[in-house]
């Protein structure tokens, strides 16, 4: 839905480096979504008969929520809104992209008003969402947003009679609009909110976020109840940017492409989901003034570096990378009874794998998102009924929609599943490594048959250990533009292999499942070196060498690869951007059938440098050794605790919390350390602890100093003079 991958876009995300990217293009929303709805048919066949290392045998998840159709066998073209009507019943309303909308009832369905006349339909164009006055059918005002010809997004009101049953297209009176500068993410949608105003959420359509004087690009909220100024509504007295260079309008800014938000029943709080461009899909809570930071943020990614300092933009309630989330489709606050787990939970969706998500505090008090639900096909738009029971309508778009759209989508209620049954937190199977035809014939060094193998410019420290990396033959996406990226397609296996003393110590497996998640998987090498046996939790291990070897086991590697900050984080355009073995690495990837990168369509990566190039600046180096090492857990969904600190290589030194900064608690021996002193790397607590190997020392499952890494990061806060 009129997003860059909710009809017709897309976005991606990557392992190490952090800063995945991604433009959105149509011929890739259109890949996806065939890819979706092929992957139930064929993906599993497909899967079995594939050669070589096959994804190894995991328990299925058991997800407590189902989708149970609705209206009986009836089928909707290009729906892109179910909305239960207050005049009827039991009678819901079904919005059509096309411009129509439908009147249900039963199993039986007949048009409720038609005004396809006015409507301009696309891949990104049409009639997007209505709300009906509050008091309706009493004020028998039905409010519409939409796209006119020549790309122009509109708000306007049309009359129904007393009785609400019918409604006069010709009544309508436009309230706003404005004309999109690009062919994307236009206006969005509209609901009430508890007070009685009307919010408008109003997509950037062509860099619009911050522009005082346009529309795009904001939540906007007005009183349809008054008139005012010669407008058709008036101005709330305390919409926040009265007496600012912005439109009264306004209620906050700094949104991408808002596909969908809600009023929560109970307490009035305003929840949306925002379809991410390069990096992140995010879930916002609205405020009144909050600016939300994009382009200058995505998600708790940077985008522009000069803008990034300011901390009052918002940041996300939670948020998803490209590697896990395609689309993000807005849901609603359970309020029902029939679903107690999910009472007080935030329901939302992902538009191209049809996965429904749901927000919950974990022990800590921290937000995390788990999957509940998957649809075979695309969840466009979720719905409410008067007891606050949850529904949700399919639907799907293609570049060609604006010849033909897409027919035959359904309606659903959210229920119990009744077959779920509760599943270890851990991913645990007792495959070895061998039976999934994970080990090369030529040994452990060699890439398993259907698996190429790979090299990263910066690689993570792992006490002198080599690193083999391995990944799936199968294509990623096309990648276009500034994406970084790269997504991968179900039951894809990326795979690292950590040797010493040349011998396997340990193999990390993450799987792609086709909810679009990862699951971890971790492996101890036999001493003859010729299998490896899955573990079930980390353990420590003394090795043949007199070291010890620490094995994180599932549960810690989701520490690092989870939806929060991405689950691939080393298989990214710039990790692997450069010459290895006297070839350009992505170009032979793509040869090799493992990525699609076409150097005419897209922006060449600018690589993460690698630690030992001196014609590279100490700062970019030293700022990419803590992203790649630290990163994980010290940014925004990170496992860091208290600690607040940002040591992603692209955030601005300013916005990074560390420089000047006092730490959450005391050091022992430091009591008058900062996280980073410029010029002084003893009182510099980041210094300080790489290099230690005792108890405190970081990363924390590290058992060794990295003489090179300590010398480029202690080079770099010796050259700061100040915290600029």
């Amino acid at each position: 839905m009129l997003s860059a991958a909710k009809f017709g876009v897309r976005k991606r995300n990557g392992d190490r480096a952090t800063d995945p990217g991604g433009t959105r293009s149509r011929a890739v929303c259109f890949a996806l979504m065939a890819m979706v709805l092929l992957v139930g048919a064929g993906c599993r066949s497909r899967e079995r008969s594939d050669p070589g290392c096959r994804a190894p045998v995991l328990p299925s998840r058991s997800l407590p929520i189902a989708l149970e159709r609705v209206f009986g066998e009836l089928t909707f073209t290009k729906p892109v809104q179910l909305l239960h009507s207050p005049a009827e019943p039991g009678t819901w309303l079904v919005v059509l992209h096309t411009g129509v909308v439908e009147r249900v009832r039963g199993g039986s369905k007949s048009i409720y008003f038609d005004i396809s006349d006015r409507v301009d339909v696309g891949q990104q164009w049409g009639l997007h969402e209505i709300a009906l006055h509050p008091r309706f059918p009493e004020d028998p005002r039905i409010f519409i947003a939409y796209v006119a010809p020549n790309h122009v997004s509109v708000v306007s009101s049309l009359r129904a009679s007393p009785d609400g049953r019918t409604v006069d297209t010709a009544s309508e009176i436009v309230l706003l609009s404005e004309a999109q500068e690009r062919p994307w993410h236009p206006i969005a949608g509209l609901k009430f909110g508890p007070e009685g105003y009307l919010y408008v959420a109003w997509g950037e359509g062509g860099g619009k976020s911050q522009v005082p004087t346009l529309l795009g690009g904001k939540m906007l909220r007005i009183d349809v109840d008054r008139s005012a100024n010669g407008h058709p509504y008036a101005i709330p007295p305390d919409n926040p940017y009265l007496g600012t260079l912005f439109r009264p309008e306004t209620f906050a800014i700094g949104l991408r492409n808002p596909w969908r938000f809600s009023f929560d029943r109970e307490t009035g709080d305003i929840w949306l989901g925002d379809v991410g461009d390069r990096t992140y899909e995010e879930i916002d809570r609205i405020v009144a003034g909050g600016n939300y930071g994009f382009p200058a943020w995505e998600g708790t990614g940077c985008m522009k570096a000069a803008a990034c300092s300011d901390e009052s933009m918002k940041r996300p309630v939670v948020q998803h990378s490209h590697s896990e989330m395609c689309s993000v489709t807005g849901g609603y606050i359970y309020r029902g009874r029939a679903l107690p787990s999910l009472r007080g939970r935030y329901v939302y969706a992902d538009f191209c794998s049809g996965t429904v998500w749901a927000l919950r505090e974990d022990e800590s008090g921290a937000t995390v998102s788990e999957p509940i639900a998957s649809n075979a096909r695309s969840i466009g738009s979720f719905a409410e009924d008067p007891d606050g029971e949850l529904y949700a309508i399919e639907t799907r778009d293609t570049p060609d929609d604006d010849e033909k759209v897409e027919s035959g989508f359904m309606a659903y209620r959210l229920v119990a599943n009744e077959a779920a049954v509760e599943t270890p937190s851990a991913e645990r199977q007792t495959q070895p490594l061998s039976q999934a035809q994970c080990v090369s014939d030529l040994g452990f060094s060699a890439a398993p048959e259907g698996m190429v193998a790979y090299s990263i410019n910066l690689g993570a420290w792992a006490d002198g250990a080599e690193t083999l990396r391995f990944v799936s033959r199968r294509a990623s996406g096309e990648i276009y533009g500034e994406q970084d990226a790269i997504d991968r397609p179900d039951h894809s296996i990326v795979m690292k292999t950590f040797v010493r003393s040349g011998r396997p110590v340990e193999t990390q497996l993450l799987v792609k499942r086709k909810d679009w998640t990862w699951a971890a998987l971790d492996y101890e090498w036999d001493d003859d070196a010729r299998d490896a046996q899955p573990l079930a939790h980390g353990k420590t291990k003394l090795l043949r060498d007199g070291t010890t070897w620490t094995f994180p086991g599932p549960e810690g590697c989701h520490r690092c690869h989870h939806t929060q900050i991405g689950s691939l984080r080393a298989l990214t355009l710039s990790q692997l951007a450069g010459t290895v073995d006297g070839r350009d690495q992505l170009g032979w990837l793509t040869e090799q059938g493992v990525i699609k990168w076409r150097k005419e369509e897209h922006v060449p990566p600018t690589p993460v440098p690698k630690l030992d190039d001196e014609s590279i600046p100490i700062e970019q180096r030293a700022r990419a050794y803590l992203d790649v090492n630290c990163s994980a857990c010290h940014q925004p969904g990170g496992f860091a605790g208290e600690a607040t600190m940002d040591l992603r290589r692209k955030i601005p030194l300013v916005a990074a919390g560390i420089c000047g900064k006092p730490p959450n608690a005391i050091y022992p021996g430091h009591e008058g350390a900062a996280l980073l002193a410029p010029g002084a790397p003893d009182r510099s607590l980041i210094s300080v602890r790489m290099h230690l190997e005792t108890e405190g020392a970081m990363p924390p499952e590290r058992r060794r100093v990295d003489p090179l890494g300590t010398q480029i990061v202690d080079a770099w806060i010796s050259s700061l003079t100040a915290c600029q």
